[in-house]
């Protein structure tokens, strides 16, 4: 069995004392994906968790890190995933509780592909002479 196939695999028994996550790789990590789609995002083996406005105050007084990165032109981005506590690595009660505020944060999400290909479908109305 390959590295990758590995990881995906130890990501979904991480995941499965609260739901069943399907994981696939993306940009040199792996999303991981709920009913609400993706929730969390795992990057050189560290797992982050989707944040907005409502539940980052929580995360930090957890004392949870963002993930960043560094952009072409040298400037740190900070994206909306904060690092996974380590207490629920080894507490599924714990991990149920940050993983729902993930949920939570992706179902407010925007949909960012939403609307993606309707006007496709759509009959359009006779052009006006």
């Amino acid at each position: 069995m390959r590295h990758e196939e590995r990881r995906q695999e130890a990501l979904v028994e991480v995941f499965a004392p609260v739901l069943a996550v399907r994981v696939r790789p993306m940009f040199g990590g792996h999303g991981i994906y709920g009913p609400e789609g993706i929730f969390a995002i795992d990057i050189d083996s560290v797992l982050f968790l989707k944040v907005d406005a409502v539940t980052r105050p929580l995360w930090e007084q957890a004392g949870s890190r963002p993930f960043t990165y560094e952009k072409k032109a040298g400037q740190q981005a900070v994206m909306s995933y904060f690092a996974l506590p380590d207490e629920a690595y080894d507490d599924p009660e714990a991990l149920r509780h940050w993983v729902g505020l993930a949920r939570a944060a992706a179902a407010r999400a925007p949909d960012k592909g939403k609307g993606k290909g309707q006007d496709r479908n759509r009959k359009k109305a006779p052009a006006r002479p």
